[in-house]
């Protein structure tokens, strides 16, 4: 088994966890993300409205962006 050390582990990939990693790594924090889920509930929204930046989005969608923005501090 592999083995990981980190200052932060976040459990979930939603839009918690993603917001709360992207705040850990802007704060310099050494910080692993964990889903155990192969499909989000976010991923399986096929509409979600009135998201701030958003009037209108696929969850699936909204989730790579969610994504693409956490890895840009990896």
């Amino acid at each position: 088994m592999e083995e990981f050390t980190c200052e932060v582990l976040i459990v979930g990939t939603g839009p918690a966890g993603l917001s709360a990693g992207i705040y850990c790594a802007r704060s310099n924090r050494d910080v692993i993300i964990l889903d155990g889920k192969e499909i989000s509930a976010l991923a399986r929204t096929k509409e979600i409205q009135n998201w701030p930046g958003e009037i209108d989005i696929a969850g699936e969608k909204l989730l790579e962006k969610f994504r693409g923005h956490a890895e840009s501090y990896s």
